[in-house]
């Protein structure tokens, strides 16, 4: 279930709507609301400007990640992982610095059900460890992403997970396309930190 999906901080994302839909025919998706919520820098990413290699790197990464594996990213020589959990068609991911103690430095929201978005965005802001700058009560109309920066986010991040987590969200997004019943999917591990994305 959503709400035992854990993410960084002290919150948990709250309970899916009954209906788990995208927001309008799933093939007219063409672009996404793209936030930083720290910062509030807005971008509308379209479906063409990331390739079909791409999307098909990204899904396996979220396979691996919702089945509990913790993938590495393929570059970077293994410093970063990710962890997920999803909840019919909203999805929360971590961006991880590979440690002996991983410590959690992106968290991304892509919300795609317009039941559950405000639920969603409310708890990326409930449950930051960080001060940010949007509205929690203010989410933009759904499908969007949300990145939420964490406090071990290293400079050297912000050349890349900005076009990851876009890359990772329509990913996600062409996932949901075939879809036809919601699931609840986590990668708990007692391994990773007390309220870590799972």
């Amino acid at each position: 279930m959503i709400d035992q999906m854990p993410i960084p901080a002290s919150g948990q994302i709250p309970e899916a709507s009954p209906h788990h839909h995208l927001p309008q025919d799933d093939r007219m998706i063409s672009s996404l609301h793209h936030v930083t919520l720290m910062t509030g820098h807005t971008a509308q990413p379209l479906r063409s400007m990331v390739t079909e290699d791409v999307v098909t790197v990204c899904q396996k990464l979220l396979t691996a990640a919702l089945a509990g594996r913790y993938p590495v990213l393929p570059f970077d020589n293994g410093k970063w992982t990710l962890s997920a959990a999803a909840q019919g068609q909203n999805l929360v991911a971590t961006l991880w610095a590979s440690s002996r103690h991983p410590l959690p430095i992106l968290t991304t929201g892509v919300a795609l059900d317009p039941g559950s978005a405000r639920n969603l965005w409310r708890a990326l802001h409930d449950t930051s460890l960080l001060p940010l700058v949007t509205d929690p009560g203010q989410p933009p109309e759904p499908p969007w992403i949300a990145d939420r920066i964490e406090p071990a986010f290293p400079f050297e991040a912000a050349l890349w997970t900005g076009d990851f987590s876009r890359c990772l969200a329509w990913a996600w997004t062409d996932e949901m396309r075939g879809r036809k019943e919601p699931e609840a999917r986590t990668s708990p591990d007692p391994d990773r930190p007390a309220g870590a994305c799972a």
